[in-house]
C-alpha cells in the first residue's frame, strides 16, 4: 500500500485501523455527513479497504481475477437506505459485459416488469446495470417503479430493444472505467452521429444543470457505457466512440434523435460540492 506521507487519506494504513476497525456508526454517519461524499462510496471504499486492497494482504489478494469472485463491494459496513429500485449500494464501472434483448415489458404492481434473455447466470437480489439504471434481478426479470420509468428512457422501453448490461463490482475487480453508480441523473438526446476516420463522434445534448458536471478529459457515462467527454458546452457535450465500442454497446445503434440515460462522474458531482475527506479533516474527526 501507498505510504501514509503520499497516500490519499481515505486509503492510508491509519484509516484503515481507525475508520474500518474501531468507528462508532455514529460517528461514522457524522464524518460521512460533514464531508460531503456519498455514504454508499464511504461504505464500499471501507469494505474494500477491510480487506486488505489490491495491493495489501488479505482475502482481497486471495481472490481469482475473474470478475464476480470474492467480497462484493456493496457490503457494507454500516446500514443505509435503499437507492433506487436495487436493494443495496453497488458501484459499477462502466465496462459493458453483455447486449442483451428485451422480451417483454408488463405492467406490474410495482410499476412495470422488465424480462430480459441475461446472458449469464444471475442470483435473485443481485443488482445488474441495464443501460446504466440499477436494476435487481427478481429470477424472472426487473422491476422498475414509477420514479424509474418518469427519470429514465425505461418509460419508453419495448420489446425487442437492446439493452447493456453489467453485473456489479466486486473487490479485486479492475477499475476499466470510472465509478458508475446506477443512478440516472438525466435523459439526454442525441443532437448528431459524425464519422471521424474510425471513430464515431457523438455529440448528445443535456439540461443546463447536468452540463455543470462536464468536463473536456472528464468521465461520463452514456446509457451505462463509460466514456470520456472531448468537449463540453452549455447545452451539450461529445464523445468519441472506437469501433469496439460500437460493435460491443447499444451506442453503435444511436442515431439522431436517440434518448439516452447520463449519469455524471460522482467525483465530479462531489468536487463540485466542494466536499472532500482530507488527512487534515480527518484528523479534525478524530480518525488520525
Amino acid at each position: 500500500m501507498t505510504s501514509s506521507s503520499d497516500a490519499p487519506a481515505f486509503f492510508s494504513s491509519t484509516m484503515q485501523s481507525a475508520w474500518i476497525r474501531s468507528t462508532p456508526r455514529s460517528r461514522a454517519a457524522a464524518t460521512i455527513s460533514a464531508s460531503g461524499l456519498p455514504a454508499l462510496t464511504i461504505a464500499a471504499i471501507s469494505s474494500w479497504l477491510k480487506g486488505g486492497g489490491p495491493a495489501g494482504s488479505g482475502p482481497a489478494n486471495e481472490q481469482p481475477a475473474a470478475r464476480r469472485s470474492g467480497t462484493n463491494l456493496t457490503h457494507s459496513l454500516y446500514s443505509f437506505p435503499r437507492t433506487g429500485d436495487c436493494y443495496d449500494a453497488p458501484m459499477f464501472t462502466g465496462i459493458v459485459e453483455a447486449v442483451a434483448r428485451i422480451r417483454a415489458v408488463r405492467r406490474s404492481s410495482a410499476g412495470r416488469r422488465i424480462d430480459v434473455e441475461l446472458p449469464f447466470d444471475a442470483t435473485p437480489g443481485e443488482s445488474i446495470a441495464v443501460s446504466g439504471v440499477c436494476l435487481t434481478w427478481t429470477g424472472a426479470g426487473f422491476d422498475a417503479i414509477p420514479e424509474t420509468l418518469s427519470r429514465t428512457t425505461f418509460g419508453r422501453l419495448k420489446r425487442g430493444d437492446r439493452v447493456n448490461l453489467e453485473r456489479s463490482l466486486r473487490a479485486g475487480d479492475r477499475l476499466g472505467g470510472h465509478f458508475v453508480m446506477g443512478h440516472v441523473d438525466a435523459v439526454g438526446l442525441v443532437t448528431s452521429v459524425a464519422r471521424a476516420k474510425k471513430a464515431v463522434v457523438l455529440r448528445v445534448g443535456v439540461p443546463t444543470e447536468f452540463s455543470r458536471y462536464l468536463a473536456p478529459k472528464g468521465s461520463v457515462a452514456i446509457d451505462g457505457v463509460s466514456l470520456t467527454v472531448v468537449d463540453a458546452e452549455a447545452d451539450g457535450f461529445t464523445v468519441a466512440l472506437i469501433p469496439f465500442t460500437l460493435a460491443h454497446t447499444t451506442l453503435g445503434r444511436a442515431r439522431r434523435g436517440t434518448r439516452v440515460n447520463l449519469e455524471a462522474d460522482v467525483l465530479a458531482r462531489y468536487a463540485k460540492r466542494g466536499g472532500a475527506i482530507t488527512r487534515a479533516f480527518l484528523q479534525r474527526a478524530g480518525f488520525a
